[in-house]
């Protein structure tokens, strides 16, 4: 089991992306493994709105939507004590607020938690991250 960071999802789902390969190989590889993935709902918002921003282009933004809803992945609703939770850690770790989600949600299935931010790999507690 893993929880995947927005950061992830966003490279996978588009190409000129320098890390899609690099993603694409580790969703695949997942998958094949039989893995089970999850998402904090979050993602459904952070997802449409970078690939909106960085494509500027409304449609792919949508369909960046659909996909992640489409992949099978288990999303999970923040509710208020993963978010109290989300709330302890960031202040702990100094972590941005959707960041803390994720982590605060890997850990409470205690799962690694995948993703490309680099901010979140190094402040994250010790082997609670990694990158794909």
């Amino acid at each position: 089991m893993a929880v995947i960071d927005a950061s992830v999802w966003v490279a996978m789902l588009r190409k000129n992306d320098p890390f899609y390969d690099r993603c694409r190989d580790w969703w695949e590889a997942s998958i094949k493994a039989e893995i089970r993935l999850y998402v904090p709902s979050i993602v459904l918002a952070e997802v449409a709105a970078a690939v909106a921003r960085r494509d500027d282009h409304n449609a792919h933004a949508i369909r960046a939507l659909a996909l992640v809803q489409e992949s099978g992945v288990g999303i999970i609703d923040v509710s208020l004590s993963l978010a109290l939770r989300a709330a302890e850690l960031g202040i702990k770790y100094r972590l941005r607020g959707c960041d803390a989600v994720y982590v605060a949600l890997a850990e409470h299935l205690k799962v690694q938690l995948v993703t490309l931010d680099r901010e979140q790999l190094e402040k994250t507690p010790k082997g609670l991250a990694s990158a794909p």
